[in-house]
């Protein structure tokens, strides 16, 4: 009896063991952290956009290598409701241990229909020279910068469809100070629709100043479907007189018109001067004093 126990205790046994044998391995794991991404790569800190990125349409994308080995980055592609789908910008970068890189990556036009949701990166990455797969990064949210990119887009979409903004054709240069000359002349606005727009503001670049004249008028002027057009008489000055101020500066001709449809609240449209008048305010650097 007590023989016959033992064999089936074993046969008991035996058949645990194979079924543990044969049960599948668990291969379930947590879901990523939405800042880490594969082996050791995390988001330093929220997408940004420097000064360069913005004359680019890029963002920047601060990467850090949290992990014990190198990574290659050979590709990223940001995936956002807000924007149209562009390609991955290819990076090609060897991420050692605890080394961290700012890539800038291109991103789409805005969308302007209401379009909200995650924003989510996609790398190619492995490990350097070897085979390459994707990872899947959601950045965490709200991503401030994507939203406030794509409102200011279509802002500036909706102003340039409502009315339009053509730069004179007559410019004088006037020496008023001590510093450099300025420059007069003139932007005519003319409606497209049929909303009543307020100027408020106009701004210039790092490089060059914008005003109105007389500077101190608020609003500059209002136009209504009534008189549909308005001229406004403005100047254009020299903000950094000094030798570098041209190579340091960025998008030095992309100035602000700051305007309102209706009773609604100001936002602003990129206004360009065409090539002539971008020669006459070039100019204006010629004019800074010696000392300066």
């Amino acid at each position: 009896m007590r023989g016959r126990l033992v064999s089936v205790v074993a046969v008991v046994i035996a058949a645990t063991m194979l079924v543990s044998c044969n049960k599948p391995a668990d291969t379930s794991h947590p879901a990523p952290s939405a800042s880490t991404l594969g082996p050791g790569l995390q988001l330093a800190e929220p997408l940004l956009q420097d000064r360069l990125d913005a004359t680019r349409h890029m963002l920047t994308i601060p990467i850090v290598n949290g992990g014990p080995t190198e990574v290659q980055v050979r590709r990223i592609q940001i995936i956002a409701p807000q924007f149209t789908p562009v390609p991955p910008t290819v990076v090609d970068a060897t991420m050692e241990p605890q080394r961290r890189i700012n890539f800038s990556i291109g991103y789409g036009t805005a969308r302007c229909d209401d379009a909200a949701g995650e924003v989510t990166l996609l790398l190619d990455v492995g490990p350097p020279g070897g085979a390459g797969h994707q990872e899947r990064l959601v950045a965490p949210g709200p991503v401030d910068i994507v939203d406030r990119l794509r409102r200011a887009e279509c802002d500036q979409r909706q102003l340039e469809s409502t009315f339009t903004v053509v730069w004179g054709d007559a410019w004088t240069q006037v020496k008023t100070g001590p510093g450099a000359a300025r420059l007069h002349g003139e932007l005519r606005i003319a409606l497209t629709g049929d909303e009543q727009v307020t100027v408020t503001d106009i701004r210039g670049s790092v490089l060059f100043s914008l005003d109105s004249r007389p500077a101190d008028r608020r609003p500059i002027v209002s136009v209504d479907p009534a008189n549909r057009s308005a001229t406004i008489p403005i100047e254009i000055g020299v903000r950094l007189c000094f030798k570098h101020g041209l190579t340091e500066a960025k998008k030095i001709f992309d100035f602000s018109l700051y305007a309102k449809l209706g009773d609604r609240a100001p936002t602003y449209r990129t206004i360009t001067p065409p090539l002539p008048v971008q020669k006459r305010t070039l100019a204006l650097l010629a004019t800074c004093p010696p000392t300066e």
